[in-house]
């Protein structure tokens, strides 16, 4: 098989964030190993949406990736071949210290007793951040309205300014706004306690079951690339994460390697839709046409 037999284009549909970096970082690490250039390409807008459709609309050859967060894989199952799960990004939930709300309980009274309504900074339907506070919204029962932003960074901005009272962040973010005290810790979408935030209670340990929820980073070609090409694909990218010099670059961006076969991605990507699905918001015409070929 002589693949790959031109550069390798590897789309991203985030540029200045994690997303971003950790692609360029794997890219350049498989680059290196197949002999090929991996051109990375920032195709903005529609929280990774443009991106997906055009790489669903590229020769199903292996020379054109997806790098996304798993919305837009789930938004548009049908386009898309999963190669790998490269990494997550836990998800924190905090609040402006003017909510006066020190803990889950605290937070959770507040949001029933406020005379006018809390308000939560979404930086998008098919992104993580905006699915996490959905599916905690139904499972407490919290009414709190979603106040759209375009992006992550507009949500934190927002939410410092004291213009919404509620977000939900990566640790990457974060973490030094809890460390100064501008944001308060609620507790973290996880199953435990997460390494960084140690006296910040986890979801689950609060008895919130199925709130595991963060965004994680996968890589993705058109649905109709060859098996052969897929593996080879999946081999070079998991040997990138499993790099130590990579990892490592990983972990400093606060985000947790993972780097899995295709099938487990696949099974992975079918227990988020279980999930997804009943929060996402976004229309189905909102994605693209290449779902219907």
């Amino acid at each position: 098989m002589n693949f790959p037999s031109k550069p390798i284009t590897w789309v991203v549909g985030f540029a200045d964030d994690a997303a971003d970096l950790v692609t360029r970082v794997v890219a350049a690490s498989v680059a290196l190993q197949v002999g090929q250039a991996a051109v990375v390409e920032n195709r903005l807008g529609g929280n990774a949406l443009r991106a997906a459709d055009h790489v669903a609309r590229a020769a199903p050859d292996g020379h054109t990736l997806l790098s996304t967060e798993q919305g837009a894989l789930v938004l548009n199952e049908s386009a898309f071949a999963p190669v790998a799960n490269v990494a997550r990004a836990p998800l924190v939930l905090v609040a402006h210290p003017a909510l006066q709300a020190a803990d889950f309980a605290s937070f959770t009274a507040a949001s029933r007793r406020a005379q006018v309504r809390l308000r939560f900074a979404s930086p998008g339907a098919s992104l993580a951040h905006h699915i996490a506070l959905q599916a905690l919204k139904a499972c407490a029962g919290l009414d709190i309205v979603d106040v759209p932003y375009a992006g992550v960074m507009a949500c934190m901005q927002a939410l410092l300014a004291g213009q919404v009272q509620v977000g939900v962040f990566t640790t990457r973010i974060v973490l030094g706004h809890i460390a100064s005290g501008r944001l308060t810790p609620i507790a973290s979408f996880s199953e435990r306690r997460l390494s960084e935030l140690p006296a910040v209670p986890s979801l689950a340990e609060l008895g919130y079951a199925g709130m595991d929820i963060a965004p994680s980073l996968g890589v993705a070609v058109p649905r109709r690339t060859p098996l052969p090409i897929i593996m080879k694909l999946n081999a070079e990218v998991r040997r990138a994460v499993h790099d130590p010099s990579v990892g490592a670059k990983l972990r400093r961006l606060r985000l947790e390697p993972n780097g899995d076969t295709p099938e487990r991605f696949r099974a992975f990507l079918q227990r988020q839709a279980q999930i997804w699905r009943s929060f996402l918001t976004v229309r189905r015409e909102q994605g693209f046409a290449a779902t219907k070929s």
